[in-house]
């Protein structure tokens, strides 16, 4: 008789952590970078980990994203890290509707794209962070429509493990508008880009 191979492990999902206090947040910071290679690593890491498999075909052929999608995977893993070091139990906030994305916004400087979205909830599924949907918008909003996303144990322990070069944290230029009176002189800002802000 024939003997039957053993029955593969099956995958058992990551666990999934709460969120116990999503008002506790700040807005996502879009326009953080970093050149760290310690983050970038980790970058690597999880994309190598959780993403690459999936987004492997994505890229090739037709419209290419304004950012690539590990690109977007960078700034969001630095905002997570800059929020974990001020407060590991701080909330960032960031809309999960795919309108409320568009890379050419000027309030878009690192070119996001609504796949961002895509990229927390494969975090969220690999158990790298946690996520309420839609949990708050303001005080005496109509509709919640803001999410909230925060550092898991699991990603906490892969920071803590992390030496940055925390002067290779930035954000990048933005742009400045510029002011004019009636006469059409420029009121008092002369500017038309901010100097580079490292994050301390």
């Amino acid at each position: 008789m024939q003997e039957e191979p053993p029955n593969e492990p099956a995958l058992e999902a990551a666990p999934q952590e709460i969120i116990f206090d999503s008002q506790h947040s700040r807005p996502l910071d879009t326009a953080v970078w970093t050149e760290d290679p310690a983050l970038i690593g980790l970058v690597q890491e999880i994309w190598d980990e959780h993403l690459a498999a999936d987004e492997a075909g994505k890229q090739k052929g037709g419209k290419k994203p304004a950012r690539p999608y590990i690109e977007q995977l960078r700034v969001l893993v630095t905002a997570l890290y800059l929020v974990w070091r001020e407060d590991p139990l701080l909330c960032l906030g960031m809309p999960f509707s795919e309108g409320a994305w568009s890379s050419k916004s000027r309030y878009n400087l690192l070119a996001l794209t609504k796949h961002v979205v895509v990229l927390v909830k494969r975090l969220n599924a690999a158990g790298l962070v946690r996520v309420s949907t839609g949990s708050y918008a303001a005080p005496g909003a109509k509709g919640n429509r803001t999410s909230r996303i925060q550092v898991s144990t699991v990603l906490q322990k892969r920071f803590e493990e992390l030496i940055v070069n925390q002067k290779a944290i930035c954000t990048v230029p933005a742009e400045c508008i510029i002011l004019k009176t009636i006469s059409g002189k420029a009121a008092r800002l002369s500017s038309t880009r901010t100097p580079m802000t490292l994050v301390a």
